[in-house]
């Protein structure tokens, strides 16, 4: 039975009735912004709180929240483009947007820990023209008696780059502990994920390290694999004790200290959740398993509700930090721990019987005595783990795995970017055939301008012409680091999914182009690159004088260009370069 709770200039619509004991009340209104306080007093536990909020059904819409793709579209009344969240997964946001990247209204929530999701849809089934946004709190196993939490309503005709800052920094008075970006979080990194895969070796990752530094690289992340006798079979039956393999490193004390003296730091890989079914150690952990799976894992998934849990993983961390003096981990499969049916219900052994919680007290702990032992120790988490509640235990935000798919890249970069948060984006690794071209390569490449990149393609084995494009592209993006990290972010065409991306400050634009189109000129100093397949973009000159400058290809080689007075003109700039004008 539909009841609508009217709040300041909002109409909250509940299907199935108000629950018992809830109240809302406006927090505040101004210029198109106004938050709501959803406050539960119940008389019994109470999940699966929905309520409704409509649209006109106006405008070529699209839909935008940190984990959804490339799936943009706005979808009918069954089913619907969703923003589900919580600690471990996901970010409580969702917006529609309008003509391209201007805000139509966003909802976000506070709450970035319990289970929650925001749908939006088009209710064509009532003919009432209408698009919906569906909120459900509590939407997991856990119930609440008593519950709090705000909801943002940003309306405002503005681009969205401007209303998702404003989200994370509305996000930040619930999370304030955001830690300051450790030396080395923005340095570009080498992984052995795509090039190795479960079988890197002590002398043969060295062997690539010695190139790499010489490229430009400053970190390395060894991957996955590491931990495996042999060449590993893609799943984690044997995982558990988190022991180096001897037979992949022999001494790796001594692989650390030579990683140091190339000028690198190193970072480690782990997946602490997995308790391989082969393991000694899943006989003793067995009774202290969220689930299992078979199949590609071939691992249970410990909980940390327990303290002997949690113990087992900070420890783990800790002992590495202190024997082999590592610089930082790529703590991964943190969405692993998950509630799922078969998960035993919280019993008298746990100290944290809430699993979100439990997941806040492991790397709140963690945190604070990894700390202790290294203060500038780097972590690096990926989508979809990426809330302002989780992140504020990481320095390094990576999208998520798209090996050789470049527009997946760029897309999860600016999803990412958009965030806001005080952290630093990188690109997924990128990986090629040996026999690609450099302008190919340097396409990838440009798909991760606007973030920190990592590659993972073997140096030892690329052709001479692919190493001069990685070296002359990690020369640039060095040298112009920070207003490609820093400076204001401007994502072209969201629901294009992002043909252009540019970064500007007072006096600088770096723009990029990945579908062919036209660059307007202003007085500030430009470099534009061509990331699409054809030579040639088109500069909007026409309100400007003459302009001198240099078309850069993608090994660096420069000729000098001038842009035409008062005029549109096609640049020859080749695929994958760039033309720089002063």
């Amino acid at each position: 039975m539909m009841e609508t709770i009217y709040c300041g200039k909002q109409a909250f619509d509940f299907k199935n009735g108000v629950p018992a004991g809830l109240s809302v009340q406006l927090v505040s209104e101004n210029d198109g912004v106004s938050v709501y306080e959803f406050v539960l007093d119940a008389p019994e536990e109470t999940g699966g709180i929905s309520f409704i909020l409509r649209y006109p059904m106006l405008g070529i819409l699209s839909v935008y929240s940190p984990t959804m793709a490339r799936d943009r579209s706005v979808h009918q009344w069954f089913g619907g483009s969703t923003a589900v969240s919580n600690f471990y997964f996901g970010a409580p946001v969702l917006a529609a947007l309008k003509d391209g990247n201007r805000n139509l209204s966003t909802l976000a929530l506070s709450d970035a820990v319990n289970d929650c999701s925001i749908r939006f849809y088009v209710n064509d089934f009532e003919e009432k023209e209408t698009v919906e946004f569906y909120v459900t709190l509590l939407t997991g196993v856990i119930k609440k008696k008593r519950y709090r939490v705000q909801l943002r309503v940003d309306s405002r005709d503005i681009p969205m780059e401007y209303v998702m800052k404003d989200v994370s920094a509305w996000w930040g008075a619930f999370y304030p502990d955001r830690p300051a970006l450790p030396e080395g979080a923005e340095d570009p990194l080498y992984s052995s994920w795509y090039n190795f895969h479960q079988h890197p070796t002590q002398d043969k990752l060295l062997e690539e390290l010695q190139v790499a530094a010489q490229m430009g690289f400053k970190t390395v992340i060894l991957d996955d694999g590491w931990q495996i006798a042999g060449h590993g079979t893609g799943d984690y039956r044997m995982c558990g004790d988190w022991e180096v393999s001897k037979d992949k490193f022999y001494d790796f004390r001594r692989f650390v200290e030579d990683v140091h003296s190339l000028g690198m730091k190193i970072m480690l890989w782990f997946s602490l959740p997995f308790v391989g079914l082969d393991h000694p150690y899943y006989e003793k952990f067995k009774d202290n398993m969220l689930y299992y799976r078979e199949g590609a894992l071939m691992c249970g998934i410990l909980d940390p509700r327990y303290a002997s849990v949690r113990e087992h993983m900070i420890g783990i961390l800790c002992r590495y930090v202190q024997e082999f003096g590592l610089d930082g981990f790529k703590l991964d499969f943190l969405d692993a721990i998950a509630m799922m049916p078969e998960t035993p219900p919280a019993n008298d052994d746990m100290d944290e019987p809430d699993l979100s919680q439990a997941i806040i007290r492991l790397l709140t702990d963690a945190q604070t005595r990894l700390q202790a032992i290294h203060p500038s120790l780097l972590i690096e988490y990926r989508q979809n783990y990426v809330g302002p509640a989780i992140n504020r235990f990481g320095h390094m935000l990576r999208v998520g795995d798209c090996a050789f798919e470049s527009q997946t890249n760029r897309i999860g970069i600016a999803d990412l970017r958009l965030l806001s948060y005080n952290v630093a984006v990188h690109s997924d690794m990128l990986y090629w055939a040996k026999s690609e071209t450099p302008e190919n390569c340097a396409r990838q490449l440009l798909n991760t301008l606007f973030a920190v990149p990592q590659i993972s393609v073997l140096l030892t084995n690329s052709t001479e012409e692919q190493r001069r494009v990685i070296r002359y592209y990690l020369q640039y993006w060095m040298e112009n680091r920070d207003v490609l990290l820093h400076g204001d972010f401007h994502p072209g065409a969201m629901d294009f999914l992002y043909p252009t991306l540019e970064a500007t400050t007072v006096s600088h634009r770096v723009v990029a182009q990945y579908l062919p189109g036209c660059v307007k000129l202003d007085e500030r100093s430009l470099h534009v690159f061509n990331a699409t397949a054809e030579e040639g973009l088109l500069l909007d000159n026409t309100n400007g004088a003459a302009r001198a400058g240099v078309i850069v290809n993608c090994f660096g080689e420069q000729t000098n260009f001038t842009v035409t007075a008062n005029a549109i003109i096609r640049c020859p700039i080749p695929s994958g370069g760039h033309i720089e004008l002063l």
